[in-house]
């Protein structure tokens, strides 16, 4: 059906005839009409417009939307990689040093003590033994086997420069904690063969040792210092930071690695004979033995005493402990070959028996003694004369 169009004056507004040409009230040219087709033409443009739009936003939006999901998609995997690596990094870099860790169990230990100088400087220069991976990480310039607990009681700012040696001593308590990051602390409550206590802090699990174990230990004096024990009164302790640690009876003495030794040269073995010998000595690293005035023990320490009767040399030795308790062996026999002295005893006053050898050359003296316990009285088997290859200082 066509569609009639009417025509209207642009400037009057008059509504014209179809044949009109001109507005016969105002003269203004009569507009052309338009068609049916040109009219929808028309007026579809603007839907056009509309629509072109609308798909622009679409596009515009679809646009956005894929850039946001691709940032999630790729911009999580790349920012995923940096995080861990700087919660790596902080975790390494968080990771305190052997001195910072012992500075720390020092402020919130129950046992009391203070980090000498000297302890603080070891530490600090020998970061990697706290603790060593093996016995022979430590060079054995870094450890002084003549320390002794007396001699950090003295003084023990003196002392931290070296590490000492803990043989064959009772763990009467051990405790593990976690400071985080899938690490432990270990402490141990152990006691030497003079029933003198030391507290030691080891970085690390000792999973094969218990209460009532025995072992050696290599660690470093820290200070002395104390803890307040179940009668509420305090303990004195030497107290130690943990280097290395074995079964008792099984660390072995510590000499200059083989590539040390090689670059030196061999001294030859004097055979100077036992009489270069005879006199009183004590096992350097147990210390002098001094009784008081009224009987009682002031420093425990094992002696010897070698002399000649006749022709035969012959031996005197006694270990002298806190509690008073003196054991010893007199008038023994020695049997002397080259640079070996040896002797046996049936009884050392605690039910022990055992064999006993000296070694001697350039000089220096040196002590092994067995101790086997015979019958198992009270406290029998903790007081005897056993050392395992020690060496001895003249008196005087």
């Amino acid at each position: 059906m066509e569609q009639r169009t009417e025509k209207i004056c642009t400037k009057c507004g008059r509504i014209l005839q179809e044949d009109e040409n001109f507005c016969s009230n105002c003269g203004t040219p009569a507009p052309q009409p338009q068609s049916a087709e040109s009219c929808q033409n028309q007026n579809a443009q603007p839907l056009e417009k509309k629509k072109s739009g609308f798909k622009m936003l679409l596009i515009i939006l679809v646009v956005i939307l894929g850039g946001a999901m691709l940032c999630c998609l790729f911009g999580d995997s790349e920012d995923t990689e940096p995080t861990e690596q700087v919660q790596v990094e902080t975790e390494e870099s968080e990771k305190m040093s052997a001195l910072e860790l012992y500075q720390t169990i020092q402020d919130g230990s129950s046992v009391s003590f203070a980090i000498t100088g000297k302890a603080h400087m070891f530490l600090q220069e020998h970061d990697n033994l706290f603790p060593a991976k093996t016995k022979e990480d430590i060079s054995a310039d870094l450890v002084d086997t003549s320390i002794t607990y007396k001699h950090i009681f003295k003084n023990d700012d003196k002392y931290g420069d070296k590490m000492m040696v803990l043989s064959n001593v009772r763990v009467n308590q051990i405790f593990e904690q976690s400071i985080g990051n899938g690490e432990y602390i270990t402490e141990l409550n152990v006691m030497d063969d003079n029933f003198q206590p030391y507290w030691v802090f080891y970085h690390g699990t000792l999973d094969n040792t218990f209460e009532d174990d025995y072992v050696d230990i290599v660690g470093l004096p820290l200070s002395s210092g104390s803890f307040e024990n179940t009668k509420k009164e305090d303990t004195l302790v030497v107290v130690l930071a943990g280097s290395y640690m074995v079964p008792g009876n099984t660390l072995g003495s510590f000499t200059a690695s083989a590539m040390e030794t090689a670059s030196q040269p061999v001294q030859p073995v004097k055979q100077d004979g036992i009489d270069n010998y005879l006199g009183e000595w004590y096992i350097t690293d147990y210390g002098m033995p001094e009784i008081g005035e009224n009987g009682e023990t002031i420093s425990s320490g094992t002696t010897l005493s070698i002399y000649k009767e006749g022709n035969q040399y012959k031996l005197d030795m006694a270990a002298l402990y806190h509690s008073t308790a003196f054991v010893g062996v007199d008038g023994l026999v020695l049997n002397v070959s080259g640079n070996l002295a040896t002797t046996s005893y049936e009884e050392d006053g605690w039910n022990n028996c055992g064999d006993i050898t000296l070694e001697f050359a350039n000089g220096e003296l040196y002590v092994t003694a067995t101790a086997i316990q015979m019958s198992d009285p009270y406290y029998g088997d903790a007081y005897n004369l056993a050392a395992d290859h020690m060496h001895c200082t003249r008196v005087g």
